[in-house]
């Protein structure tokens, strides 16, 4: 019988650099063997711990060595990663395990759960280094792998139940339609693993591809790191690159040049060939920015609810540049009253313990299972394109309909901070930003706007971060929220 269990496909060939640490300042590689040694230790806790196949294991802390030994150790034994982000607040997090009642909680020290075993997550040896493999449990394609809390806009969080076979199709996709980089690669990990976009792009398919991944020691300081690491291929989300072209729009130098274009790429390491974009739509004239100075834009679409991955656009379509990219090979995709449908083995088993929820988003047509994104788009010539979240445009009082994704989209150029559009039955749009933000800038974007999407008002937000989800989406409705209705 064959087994499905996504640890199969990593370890299979000699990598004597498969995870970069950094530790006083100097950077030291893990090796194949290492991991393995690691994993088995940390699998042997497992065991003592009568840890068995379907029980659910917490995780919280940041990205590390240990995350990743521990990440696999569960999967090894069959049982469910339910990983949650290293600042999430306790309140959020006691909630996961009350919902999803662990076996036990793994944590580096942060918090500490009720009703439920904590443990530490350091592993401590436990004489098995000797061991060349990984015993891996029997595992069936339905059974889950990972459940991933999505941190939403409003309301509680819903557990998505990703399978081994739901993690696995997605990667060999991705490899399939970037088979053409056929050599080894080197990433510098920015984005938390907790998260199903950096999960399964770059974790996964890196394992998988038996590349190398260096994890920066701080967002702060990952500009610095590489130039350290030099990756040749990077896994981010829109805000990242937008602060990169916020640091480059200082200098008083046209923005395609061959100077701008020497700097961007010593600032990316030196070595930099593709940047995979996903968790948010990139604004337009950022992507042009990057790709008029020689980087590759690889931008894709997906939910945690579908793997991720949906489409990607290959850096060879520089034609479908305004689409988030072509519909991956084993995924189906249909547009219903506007809105974006996706079928494929990518597809969740449902939201845990939340069974009206899953029966909202997952319908059956003709004997096949269809995701419903929420988001609106349209198809042309195998290119999704997007509109923005259904229910997030709304009509002025005169009857004008406004597209936020369009507005915000055109203006985002002149805001270096976070922001929302918002004039739902209301005269004109009004603004809601980050500060700071010099409201003389209005008169700019106005003048950039229809006159019937013009912007009246600005509301300035001082601590925007309790707006922010860890992928660094805004949660919309509870901006409006506090900041309107109220």
């Amino acid at each position: 019988m064959k087994n499905y269990n996504i640890l199969t496909n990593f370890f299979k060939k000699p990598n004597k650099r498969v995870l970069g640490l950094k530790n006083n300042n100097n950077w030291y590689w893990m090796s194949n063997e290492h991991m393995i040694k690691n994993i088995n230790d940390a699998s042997n806790i497992l065991t003592s711990l009568s840890v068995n196949k379907g029980d659910r294991i917490v995780y919280q802390g940041k990205n590390s060595l240990e995350w990743l030994s521990w990440n696999l150790a569960v999967q090894s034994k069959g049982a469910i990663w339910v990983p949650m982000y290293a600042d999430q607040s306790k309140e959020y997090c006691q909630y996961i395990v009350n919902d999803c009642t662990p076996k036990i909680a793994i944590t580096d020290g942060t918090n500490y759960y009720s009703n439920t075993v904590n443990i530490d997550n350091k592993i401590n040896s436990s004489g098995y280094s000797n061991e060349k493999e990984i015993n891996i449990v029997d595992t069936n394609k339905d059974d889950i792998s990972t459940l991933i809390y999505t941190s939403g806009t409003t309301g509680n969080p819903k557990g998505v139940m990703l399978s081994h076979d739901n993690l696995t199709s997605n990667i060999k996709t991705l490899e399939s339609r970037f088979k053409d980089i056929n050599y080894k690669t080197t990433s510098l990990n920015i984005l938390p693993w907790a998260h199903v976009y950096s999960l399964t792009t770059e974790l996964y398919y890196n394992l998988y591809r038996n590349n190398s991944i260096a994890i920066t020691s701080d967002k702060t300081t990952f500009i610095n790191e590489m130039r350290e690491v030099r990756p040749n291929v990077l896994y981010i989300v829109p805000r990242i690159l937008d602060l990169i072209k916020q640091k480059l729009d200082k200098y008083d130098i046209p923005l395609f040049n061959h100077t701008i274009s020497y700097i961007l790429k010593y600032m990316l390491g030196g070595n930099i060939k593709y940047i995979f974009i996903g968790g948010a739509k990139l604004n337009d004239s950022t992507k042009f920015f990057f790709i008029r100075n020689g980087i590759k834009i690889c931008e894709g679409y997906g939910t945690t609810e579908t793997s991720p991955m949906i489409s990607v656009n290959h850096y060879s379509h520089p034609r479908n540049i305004y689409s988030i990219g072509k519909i991956l090979d084993n995924i189906e995709v249909h547009i219903e009253n506007g809105e974006i449908l996706v079928s494929g083995p990518n597809i969740m088993k449902g939201y845990w313990n939340n069974l009206e929820k899953t029966n909202e988003v997952l319908i059956n047509r003709n004997n096949k299972l269809w995701y419903k994104t929420g988001d609106s788009g349209y198809l042309r010539k195998g290119f999704l394109y997007y509109n923005g979240r259904i229910g997030d445009n709304y009509k002025l009082s005169n009857g004008k309909f406004v597209n936020v994704n369009e507005i915000e989209s055109k203006i985002k150029r002149y805001i270096p901070t976070n922001f929302i559009v918002y004039g739902e039955g209301m005269d004109s749009s009004i603004l809601i930003v980050e500060k700071p933000f010099n409201n003389s800038t209005l008169n700019i974007i106005n003048k950039k706007l229809d006159k019937h999407l013009h912007i009246s008002d600005v509301i300035h937000v001082d601590d925007f971060s309790k707006y922010l989800t860890p992928k660094m989406s805004i949660k919309r409705k509870l901006l409006i929220k506090d900041f309107i209705k109220n």
